[in-house]
C-alpha cells in the first residue's frame, strides 16, 4: 500500500502543477522553476513515508539549460558494505577447459606362442648319468608294462641287426654304462618304418639321439611267441647336427 499511496500523490501532483505551469504560461511570467518542482515532488513523496526529503541534483547541458535530474549515490555505511554486482562477460583463463585431442586405445599385438619342435619327453635320458641311463633302461626291460605310452628320449649308438627268421633289419639305440662293460640296447622304429635301410640311415657306432613312445609288440617264434620293446613313431637325428 505504500507504494500505491506514493504513486497516487506523485501524479495528483504532477497534475496540478502542470495545470498551474500552463495558466502561467498564458497569463504569468511564464517561468517555472524545474528544482522547486522537483522538491516538492520529492518532499511530498517523503512526508507519505516519514522520510526526509533527498535532495536532488540537476545537471545542466552544455547550453546551460536544466538538465535529468539525478539522485547521488546514498553514503557508504561501513556497517552495511555494499556488495559488488557480480561478475559477468568471459571466465578467466584457468576456469575455460582446455580442449584436449581424444585418447585413441591401440589394442596388444597378439604374438603367437612360440611353437615347440618337439614334445617333452616323459623319461629324458639325455639329462642323466650313463649309469642312471643303464639302469633306467634296465628297468624297461624288467617291467615294461608300466611304461607303456610313455615319451622316451634318449641318446646312444646306432646299430642295426638282420633276423633271419623275419627276413628283415631292425634299428637299434645302444647304451654303454660308465665302465664301458656292459651295454643296453632299445630298438626303436623311425617315423612310420617308411625309411630305407641302409640307404637314409646313419653308419653304425654313430652316435644318435632317439625320441617315440615306448610299446610292447609281439612276434612268434620256433615254439613260442616272444614280447619285445621298442620306441614307435620315434624321430631320429646324429648327435651335433641339430
Amino acid at each position: 500500500m505504500k507504494q500505491i499511496s506514493k504513486i497516487l500523490i506523485a501524479v495528483m501532483l504532477l497534475a496540478a502543477l502542470s495545470g498551474c505551469g500552463a495558466a502561467g504560461t498564458t497569463g504569468g511570467s511564464g517561468t517555472n522553476n524545474g528544482n522547486t518542482v522537483d522538491k516538492v515532488i520529492n518532499d511530498q513523496i517523503a512526508a507519505a513515508d516519514g522520510e526526509s526529503s533527498t535532495p536532488v541534483q540537476t545537471i545542466p547541458d552544455a547550453q546551460g539549460n536544466s538538465g535529468a535530474n539525478v539522485v547521488p549515490a546514498p553514503p557508504e555505511n561501513p556497517n552495511n558494505p555494499v556488495t559488488a554486482p557480480a561478475e559477468t562477460g568471459t571466465p578467466k583463463s584457468q576456469d575455460v577447459p582446455l580442449e584436449t585431442e581424444p585418447v585413441v586405445s591401440v589394442p596388444p599385438v597378439e604374438t603367437e606362442p612360440p611353437v615347440e619342435t618337439s614334445t617333452p619327453a616323459d623319461y629324458d635320458l639325455t639329462a642323466m648319468s650313463k649309469d642312471m641311463v643303464y639302469a633306467t633302461v634296465s628297468q624297461f626291460m624288467y617291467d615294461p608294462d608300466d611304461y607303456v605310452g610313455k615319451t622316451v628320449r634318449m641318446n646312444g649308438l646306432y646299430y642295426a641287426g638282420y633276423d633271419d627268421r623275419t627276413y628283415q633289419y631292425y634299428q637299434y639305440c645302444l647304451i654303454q654304462d660308465a665302465l664301458a662293460c656292459c651295454a643296453q640296447g632299445l630298438e626303436f622304429v623311425w617315423d612310420d618304418g617308411s625309411h630305407v635301410y641302409p640307404d637314409e640311415y646313419p653308419a653304425e657306432e654313430t652316435e644318435i639321439i632317439v625320441q617315440g613312445v615306448f610299446d610292447i609288440y609281439e612276434e612268434a617264434g620256433e615254439t613260442c611267441n616272444f614280447l619285445y620293446c621298442r620306441l614307435k613313431d620315434a624321430t631320429m637325428e646324429v648327435a651335433g647336427t641339430a
